[in-house]
């Protein structure tokens, strides 16, 4: 057991063994008694599942134990050694050992804080009023072979209190997730919104163009009101104005004579002729 001890606390080894609260050796040797487990004084956790023990001799005590696991070894007997090497036991597990007899279990009833017992798989197990009788004996015992006195399964409360903490947390992210959803719902109506007051600020700005261009127009040409829509005519084209009219001047007598002079004249000269 030592070079398994050794194998499983490299990083330790430069501490004291005292200091030690938890050591696990399942599987990582072969050996029917405890040894080297004198310095580990501190120890709170011990496990030594499957490594082949027939005997608790040579478990020093340990005063601040509360955990020893000791399963799928070949032990039938000699619990009272734990009785006086590990006085504060509160958990100890003997799934698939040899124990056959509630008298191997007598030493059992000195433990004042034993609340979990796993006796699964032993020959005892299957002895007539076994869960009534063990109860009994141990007073202290809330836990037997992983069940209640009622023989209701600890494990499936806590895997359902489990599933009530996972609802729980399901619910907390369903609503966080509503939450987004909502605030980006919230987003999209704004940015609609905002479309729209744009939408109106461009057919506003495009009425009021509309309305310049209809005063241009009125403008060019006036708007007439009749029983049928309001239609548009072009507007008369102004009239010419009038040319003056020459101011007609008198004729003197001087300026008679000089036309008849040259009447006259012409009138010789085609006889003339």
């Amino acid at each position: 057991m030592e070079e398994a001890i050794k194998s499983v606390l490299p990083a330790t080894a430069s501490l004291s063994p005292a200091t030690v609260k938890e050591l696990n050796l399942d599987h990582r040797c072969k050996s029917s008694r405890i040894s080297g487990l004198d310095p580990f004084v501190g120890l709170e956790s011990l496990s030594l599942n499957g490594i082949g023990l027939t005997t608790l001799e040579g478990l020093p005590t340990l005063g601040n134990l509360r955990t020893l696991e000791l399963s799928d070894n070949r032990l039938t007997s000699g619990l009272d050694v734990l009785v006086g090497a590990t006085p504060r036991l509160e958990v100890l597990k003997l799934g698939g050992n040899q124990i056959a007899s509630l008298d191997a279990l007598k030493p059992l009833c000195e433990f004042r804080r034993l609340l979990n017992l796993d006796l699964f798989e032993n020959p005892v197990s299957r002895t007539n009023g076994y869960r009534e009788k063990v109860f009994g004996m141990l007073k202290a015992l809330e836990e037997l072979d992983g069940a209640d006195k009622d023989g209701r399964e600890l494990e499936e409360e806590e895997d359902d209190d489990d599933d009530e903490d996972e609802a729980e947390e399901s619910d907390e992210d369903d609503e966080l997730m509503g939450k987004l959803n909502k605030s980006s719902a919230y987003g999209k109506m704004s940015a609609v919104e905002d479309d729209k007051s744009n939408d109106v600020a461009e057919n506003e700005e495009e009425g009021d163009e509309e309305e310049e261009e209809e005063e241009e127009d009125d403008e060019l040409f006036p708007r007439i009101k009749s029983g049928s829509p309001n239609e548009l005519i072009p507007a008369p084209h102004p009239r010419p104005t009038p040319a003056p009219i020459p101011e007609r001047r008198h004729i003197g007598p001087t300026q008679k004579n000089v036309f008849s002079s040259e009447r006259g004249s012409n009138d010789s000269n085609l006889d003339r002729n």
